[in-house]
C-alpha cells in the first residue's frame, strides 16, 4: 500500500549526461533535480555512475532513504554562492574544540583508551599540516594554537566545493574535524575513524550495555557516515587533492 507521500517511479531510463561543469543524471532524457529545483550535478564519472545506480535500483516506489549519494549530490548542487566559506568555517569551528582533544579524567581504562586511539590523530595533524593541537582533560575549553588553525584553513583554501562539503559533513557526523581530515588524507580507515568518533559511547556500552534508542542512533549515524565516506572516495583526483 502506498501513502500520499510515496513517490512512484516515474521514469524508465536512467542515463548519465556529461557536460561542461560536471555529470548529470537524465531520467527519460530529463535532468534529475533536487527539491530546491537545482539539477543534480555529480563531480566525476564514478560518482555519477553510483548515483545513477541508486535511481536504477528503485522499483515501483522510490525510497529516498535508499539513495544517500543522490541526497549528498543534491545538497551540494543546491548550495549557494559563498557555500565554500560556510563549509570551511564549519570545519574550523569544530577544530577549535575537537573531540580528540578533550580527554576524560577517569576512569583510568577510558583515559588509556583515548590516549591509544586518539593520540595518533594529533600526530597526524602535526606531521601532515604542521598543525599541533593541544589536548586537555576535563570539560574546560582550551584554546588551540592560532598558527595551527591558520595552517589548516590555508590547506583548505581553493579546494573544490564538493570536497569542502563532504569534509564538513563528515566533521558533523563524527564530531571531529581531525577525523574528517584524516579520512581526506587516507591516514585512517573508515572503520577506525567511525570507532574513534564513538570511543566514549562504545566504552559506556561495554560497561552498561546497549539500549535500543542508542543502537538506532548509532545505526543512523553509521549509515550517514558510510555514504559520506563513499562520496569522498568517489571524487576524482582533481577534486580530492
Amino acid at each position: 500500500m502506498t501513502s500520499s507521500t510515496d513517490i512512484k517511479r516515474f521514469y524508465q531510463s536512467v542515463d548519465i549526461v556529461s557536460e561542461e561543469g560536471g555529470y548529470y543524471i537524465a531520467l527519460d532524457g530529463k535532468r534529475a533535480r533536487a527539491t530546491s529545483g537545482a539539477c543534480i550535478r555529480c563531480h566525476g564519472e564514478a560518482l555519477a555512475e553510483a548515483v545513477a545506480d541508486e535511481w536504477r535500483a528503485q522499483e515501483d516506489i522510490i525510497d529516498l532513504n535508499d539513495m544517500p549519494l543522490t541526497a549528498l549530490c543534491a545538497a551540494v548542487s543546491s548550495s549557494e554562492d559563498g557555500a565554500d566559506a560556510v563549509y570551511t568555517d564549519n570545519i574550523m569551528a569544530y577544530l577549535q574544540s575537537d573531540l580528540v582533544c578533550y580527554r576524560a579524567e577517569a576512569p583510568s581504562a577510558l583515559v588509556a583508551r583515548q590516549a591509544e586511539e586518539w593520540d595518533g590523530f594529533l600526530t597526524f595533524m602535526d606531521e601532515t599540516f604542521s598543525a599541533p593541537l593541544t589536548s586537555t582533560a576535563g570539560v574546560m575549553a582550551v584554546a588551540q594554537p592560532k598558527a595551527s588553525i591558520d595552517r589548516v584553513r590555508a590547506a583548505l583554501k581553493g579546494r573544490s566545493r564538493e570536497l569542502l562539503f563532504v569534509l564538513s559533513t563528515l566533521t558533523e557526523i563524527t564530531g571531529s574535524a581531525v577525523i574528517a581530515l584524516s579520512l581526506w588524507k587516507r591516514a585512517v580507515t573508515p572503520d577506525a575513524a567511525f570507532d574513534a568518533s564513538r570511543l566514549d559511547e562504545g566504552f559506556q556500552e561495554e560497561k552498561w550495555g546497549v539500549d535500543e534508542e542508542a543502537a538506532a542512533r548509532t545505526t543512523a549515524l553509521e549509515t550517514a557516515f558510510r555514504a559520506a565516506v563513499l562520496f569522498l572516495e568517489l571524487l576524482p583526483d582533481d577534486a580530492r587533492r
